[in-house]
């Protein structure tokens, strides 16, 4: 912990984590000044167990992901209005540590949800049942990988602004083209947005009514019409932190190769003996627990819910036979060539191995093995055979 202190340039650190008991007041003691936020998603399975509904659900997002402290209790009268007992229960975590309203602008970052860590996590799944040695190596191949193939595609990219906060600015410029910016002959700008709605923008400080532009670093869409209208680079409103420049020193480092443990240097010391493992009943289990609303094995999450995948129905097989049909009285008909090969083969009673009968016979057994019939389907599909008749 003290190998982390103040972060780069004092700036203190940002962390994000579930409802653990502890945690809190673990974060506040050893990082006094630092931010705490919970996963919004921990919380919503949470909430979601005692109070249930699409309705309660946008409430609570709506109330999570409010810029400004205004919309934050607009949100939250209208969830008390629908559900006393939801916003007491809402009311009794700090909205520091679940609400961009109460968010601060240090780390430049709105995330609500620890999708980071979820993303690592699967990403060293297939690795987790080998020895930590095994595993660590593992891990520093990928990870000496990754940096390099970050570093590189960086060096390639032309722009000033990394893509991913290159095509937000862009969306939002979008947007903005539906909005009237007042300049106010100064650095702040009266922005109308819409019926009964008129944000303020200050250039100057970086800041906006909505709160978006000092939480993320980057010019929210009533920024963007305020910049247009003072026909300023829009790039000079962009936390440094977005730069090109700023991204290639994070991958500036590498991982040092290692070679295998033959080449190892053999230590002096007493070996460490691997923990004491106490295996517990039953086979262990390697996935995690899924909650209701994820998608299970088998299952694809759409905007209607969770469906399983639809099965390829299987194409029609059309019969044919290359055999000519006959109009002469006592020629096979078409159905007594759908006749399998095994009753083909088997003489029946009251039928003759010789003459006409064996003639059919054969022309049967030929016909079903150069062309697959519609019986020849079936009995691949229907595990139980038909009984052969018996002479």
């Amino acid at each position: 912990m003290a190998d982390l202190g103040m972060g780069r340039d004092n700036i203190p650190w940002t962390f994000i984590s579930d409802r653990q008991k502890g945690l809190v007041h673990a974060v506040n003691e050893l990082f006094p000044n630092s931010e705490h936020r919970f996963c919004f998603r921990h919380m919503y399975q949470n909430f979601n167990q005692k109070f249930k509904g699409k309705e309660m659900k946008d409430m609570f997002w709506a109330a999570a992901s409010a810029g400004n402290e205004r919309e934050w209790k607009m949100a939250m009268i209208e969830l008390e209005k629908t559900n006393k007992e939801a916003a007491e229960w809402l009311s009794k975590i700090p909205p520091a540590l679940w609400s961009r309203s109460h968010f601060t602008g240090y780390s430049k970052c709105d995330i609500l949800v620890n999708n980071l860590n979820e993303s690592f996590n699967n990403y060293i799944l297939e690795t987790r049942e080998l020895p930590i040695i095994g595993m660590l190596e593992w891990i520093r191949r990928r990870l000496m990988q990754r940096i390099q193939t970050k570093r590189s595609g960086m060096q390639k990219f032309q722009g000033e602004i990394c893509p991913n906060i290159a095509e937000k600015i862009d969306k939002n410029q979008k947007l903005s083209r539906t909005f009237v910016a007042t300049w106010d002959d100064g650095h702040k700008y009266e922005v109308d947005c819409g019926v009964r709605k008129c944000v303020v923008v200050d250039l100057r400080e970086w800041t906006c009514t909505c709160g978006y532009f000092q939480l993320t670093g980057y010019p929210c869409a009533h920024a963007c019409a305020a910049i247009g209208v003072c026909r300023l680079p829009i790039k000079n409103y962009v936390h440094a932190c977005y730069t090109r420049a700023e991204y290639l020193k994070t991958y500036a480092y590498t991982i040092t190769p290692v070679p295998s443990d033959i080449y190892w240097i053999i230590a002096e010391e007493e070996s460490i003996n691997p923990p004491a493992v106490r295996r517990m009943p039953g086979r262990p289990k390697k996935l995690r627990r899924r909650a209701q609303d994820e998608p299970k094995k088998g299952q694809v999450s759409t905007r209607k819910g969770l469906v399983a995948p639809e099965a390829s129905a299987a194409e029609p097989i059309a019969e044919s036979s290359t055999q000519p049909q006959s109009t002469s009285k006592g020629a096979p008909t078409a159905q007594n060539t759908t006749m399998t090969s095994k009753q083909a083969r088997k003489p029946v009673h009251g039928m003759n191995m010789s003459g006409s009968n064996s003639a059919d016979a054969t022309t049967a057994t030929a016909t079903t093995a150069t062309a697959p019939t519609i019986t020849d389907v079936l009995r691949k599909l229907r595990p139980k055979r038909s009984k052969a008749i018996q002479p």
